[in-house]
């Protein structure tokens, strides 16, 4: 009798909680590569000091960077002002990246990529532990734990690896490893992340050819192999470019390349990119369920600063933010935010949220 009494007041207290408790969709937000060259560096630096600046390049983006997690692909390495910021090809960025990304909106980093270890190991080591104090959530290293991120009840696993890194990795007894793409790890990391409780699963991937606007057929293995491990969603690095999007009939999701999202990097397509919303719930059975995906097409402009050691910078400037910028860099913009919607093969009005609707594949 008592047992009865219990559960009818669970009941009772369950049915007077709000509907939507158990079932608000999640929003994950995912941009491309995070890189510093050194024209970015240079255009950081202000003039007479050893301040490095980098938040005039994302202020136009922060409306964008907003969800229940914000996910960025670092590529490049904090390994401290001793030891030389650099930019390419061995990447060395200054802390104060990583303020501004945080201030921006960014709480997730992954962190396997081809310039891991730029500054060895012990540069990689370094990286891992100075974000972590900044409060992000890290993926990609030996040294970041199986991310599991519960996200209002809703907890979502998010693995990351490359395809392999620039040189021969660290060898020998204690060194940082990174994460590589082959099946037996995407089996073994998404088995981990479902016995901690994911109830979705997010592969983050640094692979394909650089420079190309299409999966070559590595990627599309690779995919099939997260996918039949249990990953619902798989996004894609590494090419600098866009790839196209893949919303298909099951509820899988594929972002084969979201690009840069900012680099020193000049040319079309290199200065076109997305920021990406993913939303996402658990249904009647538990199992996650991506219920709407939307971008808002982007532009990384060169443009004119001012007290710096360089005379140009680079600001993200998505779309509906052009008129911020003087009339021929938001022309600019704007030509180029047409140019990723075709690319994308999207077409219409952005939704009240500002993104613009991706549809399920027919």
């Amino acid at each position: 009798m008592l047992k009865r009494l219990a559960a009818l007041s669970v009941f009772v207290l369950l049915s007077l909680l709000p509907q939507d408790a158990f079932c608000r969709p999640v929003r994950l937000i995912f941009t491309g590569d995070i890189m510093v060259h050194d024209t970015q560096l240079a255009a950081a630096k202000l003039k007479g000091t050893e301040t490095y600046d980098f938040d005039y390049q994302f202020e136009l983006a922060k409306p964008f960077l907003k969800g229940d997690a914000v996910i960025g692909n670092l590529e490049t390495v904090l390994a401290g002002k001793e030891r030389r910021h650099t930019g390419y090809p061995a990447f060395n960025s200054p802390d104060s990246l990583a303020r501004t990304l945080r201030e921006a909106g960014f709480d997730t980093l992954t962190l396997s990529n081809n310039h891991t270890f730029d500054r060895g190991s012990s540069g990689a080591l370094r990286t891992a532990e100075f974000l972590r104090g900044q409060g992000f959530h890290l993926a990609g290293l030996s040294v970041t734990e199986p991310l599991v991120l519960n996200l209002d009840g809703l907890r979502v696993g998010l693995l990351n690896a490359s395809y392999g890194v620039n040189g021969e990795p660290p060898k020998g007894e204690g060194v940082v490893k990174a994460n590589f793409i082959s099946k037996e790890f995407l089996e073994r990391a998404v088995r981990e992340l479902l016995m901690k409780g994911a109830d979705c699963v997010v592969a983050c991937l640094h692979w394909g050819d650089e420079y190309k606007l299409q999966p070559n057929e590595k990627q599309k293995t690779q995919a099939s192999w997260a996918f039949e491990a249990g990953a619902d969603i798989v996004v894609g690095t590494h090419p600098h470019v866009l790839q196209p999007i893949e919303f298909r009939k099951d509820g899988r999701l594929v972002f084969w390349s979201l690009g840069n999202f900012v680099s020193g990097q000049r040319t079309l397509p290199r200065e076109r990119t997305v920021v990406a919303a993913v939303d996402i719930e658990a249904d009647e059975t538990g199992a996650c369920r991506v219920t709407q995906v939307g971008v808002v097409p982007a532009a990384v402009l060169k443009v004119p600063v001012k007290g710096r050691e360089a005379a140009s910078g680079f600001v993200i400037v998505p779309a509906g933010m052009e008129n911020a910028r003087p009339e021929a860099e938001a022309k600019r913009a704007a030509a180029i935010h047409r140019d990723v919607l075709k690319f994308l093969k999207l077409a219409g009005s952005p939704r009240s949220d500002g993104f613009w609707a991706v549809p399920l594949a027919e």
